[in-house]
């Protein structure tokens, strides 16, 4: 039986002095390819730790930066400048904003708001095309074809009574995908279109609930939320089962390792590890010590972190914990991770 990798408190100074907490004070965390992990705070920008958790200090303090509102949601990195990203924020006066600077200075793109996720063609070397999916709203994906100077709401041609449009993929300029399974009521799955969203077509009743993975081989990846996960490997017209409904928690529950294997978030077991083809999956974290949406894993420090969806408009100084595990282990062998074991 392999020792399970015990969960650290990394909280350390995140979020001092700067104002009351809300419902859902720590709302996402993020590990990009450099060693910078960031945090998002309700109400308090986006946060960054280089040191692995022991310190934390608040970004977009450059000159020219514009003041972050609302709730950072998601962040999705440019694959090949590491110092440019995106963040999706909800329930602030605009919802999507770009950082060309590693997060010292922040920019509004263009005027849409209250988005949980944003996704682009990283084929296109000027990144022209944008889709940026509505928080708990129907019908509602922003689309832009200027590098998000400008929006039009391509949702609206989605089935009205399909559920909220929350989860974007952008697969080509005019192909996309969109998961709407998560907030409401209606009908739920993936939807696809390959004329930038004028038609929309369901091509599954499962999958698209949070953030898809688009997976080293090409092959798509979206949990359900009923805790499955189908894959498709032709750009989304057809899925398959390929981890049964239980396996996966949160709206960002699963990510691959740079040795290719996937790890996933769960309810009552940790985090665990799952083999290419899907037939090994071992366990090698204790199980998380509070309720979260999500996880992340940073391979420059060799890490987990998860966060706290607390809800009950307190700062818990518990908000974020560190699970230390070296990916280049032997499979599904946690005790040799490098790890601090469980007491």
């Amino acid at each position: 039986m392999p020792v399970l990798v015990a969960w650290t408190n990394v909280t350390s100074n995140l979020g001092e002095e700067t104002g009351t907490s809300t419902c859902g004070r720590v709302t996402l965390v993020h590990a990009k390819s450099d060693n910078l992990v960031l945090a998002g705070l309700s109400e308090s920008g986006l946060w960054g730790t280089t040191d692995n958790g022991e310190s934390w200090q608040l970004l977009g303090q450059g000159e020219g930066s514009e003041v972050l509102s609302g709730l950072p949601r998601s962040i999705t990195t440019d694959p090949e400048n590491p110092n440019t990203f995106w963040l999706a924020t909800i329930y602030g006066d605009k919802g999507v904003w770009r950082t060309d600077d590693n997060g010292d200075t922040f920019q509004a793109q263009g005027d849409v708001r209250h988005n949980d996720l944003i996704s682009l063609d990283f084929a296109d070397a000027d990144r022209n095309v944008l889709l940026a999916g509505g928080h708990e709203a129907r019908t509602t994906v922003w689309r832009s074809a200027d590098a998000g100077k400008t929006w039009d709401n391509v949702g609206l041609n989605l089935p009205t009574d399909s559920r909220a449009s929350s989860y974007p993929l952008v697969l080509g300029p005019d192909l996309h995908l969109l998961g709407a399974a998560g907030y409401g009521e209606g009908i739920s799955g993936i939807f696809r279109t390959e004329d930038g969203g004028q038609t929309w077509e369901r091509v599954s009743k499962t999958g698209g609930f949070g953030k898809p993975l688009v997976a080293a081989d090409g092959a798509l990846l979206w949990p359900s939320d009923d805790g499955s996960v189908v894959r498709s490997v032709d750009a989304g017209l057809t899925w398959e089962e390929v981890l049964p409904r239980d396996t996966t928690i949160g709206y960002q529950a699963l990510l691959q390792l740079p040795d290719q294997r996937f790890a996933i978030l769960t309810h009552y077991e940790g985090i665990k590890i799952v083999s290419t083809d899907f037939s090994e999956i071992v366990q090698v974290t204790e199980r998380v010590p509070f309720e979260t949406n999500g996880f992340t894993y940073s391979e420059a420090t060799r890490a987990f972190f998860v966060w706290s969806r607390d809800c009950s408009n307190n700062e818990p100084d518990d908000a974020i914990m560190r699970a230390d595990f070296d990916y280049e282990a032997v499979a599904g062998d946690a005790g040799g991770a490098g790890g601090k074991p469980a007491e």
